[in-house]
């Protein structure tokens, strides 16, 4: 889970400005995983039932400001391109947290930088009510599940691992997504995008079968750390693998797929990086690209995951270096680059050295796949 020291408070204007995130998140990267949707689970409530009144934020739930322009104004310029290039790296690769909470979660996130970039919020707001009869509580039903889905960067708690969904119903959400597309289109504006992600996101967004309730393995409950067919046993047999390895998995997903011919599990232990496996590639003494067999199954480590992300996070990593003072903190910053490139987590861990070792800074950051509290 990438993040910068003090997780999720800020908005995310600094990077979301960029129109290229549809072909970031889905194009570049792969689509998500497609949810496996039965017909029970598929079903969208035109009113609001109990079911989705218990996995709705509450409309009372306190939001807190984080207003940093102060402690901002008061940085010297040097520190202040320090901290514009630490965010943009952090934020860029917060994205990350979207794939790893659910397999819908990129889709929802653009979905709604769609839908309030469309407005002002008081024009957006006039169109709920005039057009779609939202009552002033659907309002601050809707405010309210926005606020959740970006401070969790995702449709699950961070903290619980439960599902929340808008206590607003589907219909209504529905009709503002149309209503906002037609005004797009009267303005001579594209509106196709907007209507495309509801479209692909609308049954998602209420999903509450079993499995979609919480964040766990299979059959149970959901995980993006696992592909969909994985379970926990999957997991037991990958970690006693890794542990005989003495491999860690901060950075790391697993794929399972199976040979044709035998029917044998094959694991993919895949390293997120900016580089691709490559041939005769090393990375923490591990052979990249080769099958090791393992209690019956084959394993392998490759790379190169979340790779057009984490290259855009180095590439503000690099320009911070610029800004550096300290010579540990310009240390610290060629490991983690060095970690983000190559899927090295003892480059990682060589970060984690210096920031030790640098006492008493003015700005304290720290970004990596670590903390992993889903």
């Amino acid at each position: 889970m990438l993040e910068l020291h003090v997780r999720k408070t800020m908005m995310l204007h600094v990077f979301i400005v960029a129109a290229s995130l549809l072909d970031i998140l889905t194009t570049v990267l792969g689509a998500p995983e497609k949810s496996k949707i039965s017909a029970k689970d598929a079903s969208i409530p035109d009113d609001l039932s109990a079911e989705v009144n218990k996995f709705g934020v509450p409309r009372d739930t306190p939001i807190a400001f984080l207003d940093g322009i102060q402690a901002f104004n008061n940085l010297q310029p040097i520190e202040k391109c320090r901290v514009h290039h630490i965010s943009r790296a952090s934020w860029t690769g917060a994205l990350i947290d979207l794939y790893q909470t659910s397999a819908e979660s990129p889709l929802i996130f653009l979905l709604l930088q769609n839908l309030f970039r469309s407005q002002e919020i008081s024009a957006l707001k006039r169109t709920a009510t005039e057009s779609c009869k939202f009552q002033q509580e659907d309002w601050d039903s809707l405010l309210v599940y926005v606020a959740a889905f970006y401070d969790n960067l995702g449709n699950y708690f961070t903290y619980g691992m439960k599902k929340f969904v808008p206590r607003v119903s589907s219909s209504k959400l529905e009709c503002l997504i149309n209503s906002t597309a037609a005004l797009a289109k009267q303005a001579g504006e594209s509106a196709s995008s907007l209507q495309s992600l509801w479209n692909k996101t609308k049954e998602l967004i209420y999903q509450l079968g079993s499995r979609h309730q919480s964040l766990a393995f299979g059959p149970g409950g959901i995980t993006t750390y696992f592909s969909s067919n994985c379970n926990a046993s999957d997991a037991t047999l990958v970690k006693d693998f890794m542990v005989s390895k003495n491999v860690e998995a901060w950075n790391s997903r697993v794929i399972k797929t199976f040979d044709t011919q035998t029917g044998q599990p094959k694991y993919e232990i895949r390293f997120a990086s900016a580089l691709a496996t490559g041939k005769a590639v090393v990375v923490d003494e591990l052979k990249l690209g080769v099958a090791i067999e393992y209690k019956g199954a084959s394993f392998t480590f490759t790379r190169g995951d979340f790779k057009q992300l984490l290259v855009r996070v180095n590439q503000q990593l690099t320009q911070a270096k610029g800004c550096l003072a300290s010579s540990l903190e310009k240390q610290m910053t060629d490991e983690l680059i060095r970690s983000f490139r190559t899927g090295s987590v003892e480059a990682h861990k060589n970060a984690s050295r210096f920031w030790v070792k640098n006492k008493n800074p003015v700005i304290e950051s720290y970004i990596g796949f670590i903390e992993t509290y889903q």
